[in-house]
């Protein structure tokens, strides 16, 4: 069809709801005070909706702060409750490993190590027990009434009645370590020295599959989540080496503070939440919870 035709079909169409004649049978005068109110219309759909994109714009805002599911990081971070104000918030750069041709601290394999590799991986304070969250600051995380609570008149190591709570960096490092005690070249070890996730009860079987399996297959598939429900939009670029080009991994990234967390957590974790922020733990200054590189 003629675009030109129907550009002009369309403007000289019956306006403004009238019933007879187009724009160009209008007297001059009508004309001109008829374009005087349509200009005036314009604008005042302009600010109309202005004002509409303003409103919603700011009550998304709002609903960002009071929804932590609505938030950017930076202010799901801010939507913590009080009770982890003392968790130092500011970014830490750290330089990954490169892919080198040997193994670390925590990937050793533990036929060659036995169960130091282990106690690197418990340095990091996954296997501790869990934290407790008032339950006046519940909501921060969206807790409510269907999970399990404490109270010190039924326990009188709880220092305040809250809810159970499991951090979960620490749960994530717990799949990250369980899936490597099952790669092919530990698996045996483990079994071997009836490590506690590989004893016979944990071979159980739960349907069609053991209970190791069901738990293997829970880590591999809750990080899958995880992964994907963060999906780090950093890039890794690539490097010439000799004739191969290969992925530049030893690269600077933006990191949260893990020590200042475990700081947090040795004083709120259950039984210890009696500790004032400012407690002196023993070796709470000095002691480096993990290696970044571990190779140190």
């Amino acid at each position: 069809m003629n675009q030109t035709s129907e550009y002009s079909k369309l403007v000289n169409e019956k306006f403004d709801g009238g019933e007879g004649g187009s724009f160009d049978d209008v007297p001059l005068q009508t004309q001109s005070h008829s374009r005087r109110k349509q200009t005036y219309r314009y604008g005042s759909w302009l600010i109309l909706l202005f004002t509409n994109a303003i409103t919603f714009l700011g009550s998304n805002g709002w609903l960002s702060l009071k929804d932590p599911s609505r938030c950017s990081p930076t202010a799901i971070d801010e939507s913590l409750g009080p009770i982890m104000s003392s968790i130092d918030r500011t970014w830490r750069v750290r330089t990954f490993n490169d892919f080198e041709w040997n193994m670390t601290r925590y990937t050793a394999r533990a036929e060659d190590v036995g169960d130091d590799v282990e106690e690197s991986w418990n340095d990091m304070g996954f296997t501790g027990p869990p934290s407790i969250i008032p339950l006046e600051e519940a909501h921060y995380w969206n807790l409510d009434e269907k999970h399990v609570t404490t109270d010190p008149k039924t326990d009188p190591t709880a220092p305040y009645a809250g809810v159970i709570v499991k951090l979960q960096v620490h749960h994530d490092l717990h799949c990250v370590n369980y899936l490597r005690q099952g790669l092919y070249f530990n698996r045996d070890y483990y079994v071997r020295t009836n490590h506690a996730s590989w004893t016979a009860k944990e071979h159980e079987m739960h349907g069609k599959y053991p209970l190791v399996e069901l738990h293997l297959a829970h880590c591999l598939d809750y990080l899958r989540q995880m992964i994907l429900c963060q999906a780090d939009l950093g890039v890794i670029p690539f490097v010439q080496k000799g004739s191969a080009q290969v992925l530049d991994f030893a690269r600077p990234r933006q990191c949260r503070n893990y020590e200042s967390v475990m700081d947090w957590y040795e004083t709120h974790k259950h039984g210890r939440a009696h500790l004032p922020e400012d407690a002196s733990l023993s070796g709470h200054k000095d002691f480096t919870y993990f290696s970044w590189t571990g190779q140190d």
